[in-house]
């Protein structure tokens, strides 16, 4: 997984579009622990292909990661 993650480019996107790179890749699955380390390595390798990045660490990076499908279930 960290292989497949470390493989993609996400150097000068915008943080939606290095997103919907990602999704585009593959299918997530269907285990929220899996889901979330897939995320957390997303945030690394975005964070660290974007320094002009609104986030300061991976970590304040998982929030929009996280609440736009919940927003989108409108719960």
């Amino acid at each position: 997984m960290h292989a497949f993650v470390d493989y993609l480019d996400f150097k000068n996107l915008p943080f939606v579009d290095a997103l919907r790179a990602l999704l585009q890749a593959f299918r997530l699955p269907g285990e929220a622990q899996k889901i979330d380390r897939y995320m957390l390595k997303f945030a690394e390798r975005y964070i660290a292909g974007n320094a002009q990045t609104p986030f300061a660490n991976a970590g304040r990076c998982l929030y929009p990661l996280f609440s736009a499908p919940v927003s989108s279930l409108g719960i």
